[in-house]
């Protein structure tokens, strides 16, 4: 959904870094502020990926909250 953003997703069951494009005019830090900001907590991993370690009794639909947060994050900092 962020093909100019995004790199890669890469991680081990659910602890998950997603890497942001060199050429990306956004950094990890400006996606962690802004998820903030919509309620979500993640840690910048480097100027360029951002990890998500959701508890392990996630449930399905909290995934989904996750995600929507997420996607809502990258929305506010990618214009």
């Amino acid at each position: 959904e962020f093909p100019k953003e995004l790199k890669e997703a890469k991680g081990i069951g659910l602890i998950q870094g997603l890497a942001l494009k060199e050429e990306s005019s956004l950094t990890s830090q400006d996606i962690v502020k802004s998820a903030l900001n919509h309620h979500l907590l993640l840690v910048a991993a480097g100027p360029k990926v951002i990890r998500i370690v959701p508890p392990l009794i996630i449930k399905k639909n909290e995934v989904q909250q996750l995600i929507n947060r997420l996607k809502n994050s990258i929305k506010s900092v990618s214009k």
